[in-house]
């Protein structure tokens, strides 16, 4: 791991606490320290990332340039409220990143906070569904709103999130979004050989605002009207837990299968040999499954709702996501266009400078 904590220069430090995870906000975090880490050398600005004892050593080893410090202490809400200030106040940081809507109350002022918002779906927590635990994440989330302070930096990953901040919070933010270089490195030339299996690829999860199984639902009468040769479809983002509910309560069989807790390594691989992406939220800050799609080259059948319009290709089809006609109408015009098996160019990509962005803010 790189040191550069040579004295007398600022000291940002990275909440990094979600690095290893699968959902949406473990890829922002990895995407952000990539974009850090390719670019830290060229600034006086110094770089240290806490992270969870015991992460692979393959994750800290991508981010050489970024010096990595580790706590045993994984309670989300101690780490966030306890171990962060003491380590920020021990390291003398100047500023302290927050990037999952959420940060720590008790700082000291000489640290200015960071924080990034993805989404305000916490401010409706009982509609969000999913669980005890996304349930009380979310109430924790809007409880905290009322500690922000005038001297935060707010970021917004889209100009919606940036919308919502300011109606629901009054608070003006800035716009850092999502890039996905670290991904698409990914997308190496081995890969690009892959052949098009025939399957559709929906990257949903356990909350009601994922649209798992409406999409599931949806995808077993076009298959029923499309026929045996239709493409299969594989799902990503769901628990143990909730994919044996779904196969219990919709009656799957093989032509679904789920996929759990799969490497970015084996995210790029699914994305590069899918037919499309299917991403149907109701509700989202941003949607990156959408230009990991993109970064694939390859079409999603998405909602027609902001901020997953916002950043929809031509080639992609946009849905009302509670429709269940309409989706099964996408998924009935992919499966038989006849060049479907074609790459597609996206005329749509966000590809934000995120350590530029991070850079002007400090100054």
């Amino acid at each position: 791991m790189a040191n550069n904590l040579s004295s007398g220069k600022p000291l940002v430090l990275i909440d990094g606490r979600e690095i290893n995870k699968k959902r949406g906000i473990g890829h922002f975090c990895r995407e952000l320290l990539y974009n850090i880490n390719e670019n830290t050398g060229l600034t006086d600005t110094r770089y240290m990332c806490l992270v969870p004892f015991g992460i692979p050593e393959h994750i800290t080893r991508t981010f050489g340039n970024i010096c990595f410090i580790t706590t045993k202490l994984r309670n989300p809400i101690v780490w966030e409220q306890i171990v962060l200030p003491i380590v920020a106040w021990r390291r003398s940081a100047t500023h302290l990143i927050c990037p999952y809507n959420t940060f720590p109350i008790l700082l000291s002022s000489n640290v200015k906070r960071i924080i990034v918002y993805h989404d305000l779906i916490f401010l409706h927590a009982s509609r969000v569904g999913g669980g005890a635990k996304l349930f009380f994440g979310n109430k924790y989330r809007s409880f905290l709103v009322q500690f922000l302070r005038k001297t935060d930096i707010i970021l917004a990953v889209s100009e919606y999130t940036q919308e919502l901040l300011r109606r629901f919070l009054g608070i003006d933010s800035v716009i850092i979004g999502n890039s996905c270089k670290h991904i698409a490195s990914l997308i190496t030339d081995a890969m690009a050989n892959i052949g098009i299996e025939e399957y559709f690829l929906h990257i949903g999860g356990n909350a009601l605002t994922k649209n798992t199984r409406h999409v599931i639902s949806s995808y077993l009468i076009a298959r029923k009207m499309g026929g045996t040769r239709f493409p299969r479809l594989i799902v990503l983002g769901a628990s143990h837990s909730y994919a044996e509910d779904l196969k219990k309560t919709l009656c799957l069989g093989d032509e679904i299968s789920f996929r759990f807790s799969i490497s970015d390594e084996e995210k790029c691989s699914l994305i590069k040999g899918c037919l499309a992406v299917v991403f149907v939220s109701n509700r989202e800050g941003f949607g990156l499954p959408i230009i990991e799609a993109h970064a694939a080259r390859r079409r999603v059948i998405t909602s027609r709702r902001r901020p997953m319009s916002d950043i929809a290709a031509a080639s992609d089809l946009l849905v009302s996501p509670n429709d269940k006609n309409e989706l099964v109408a996408a998924y009935l015009e992919l499966a038989q266009l006849p060049d479907r098996c074609s790459p597609v160019a996206p005329d749509s990509q966000v590809t934000p400078d995120q350590f530029q962005i991070i850079e002007d803010l400090l100054r």
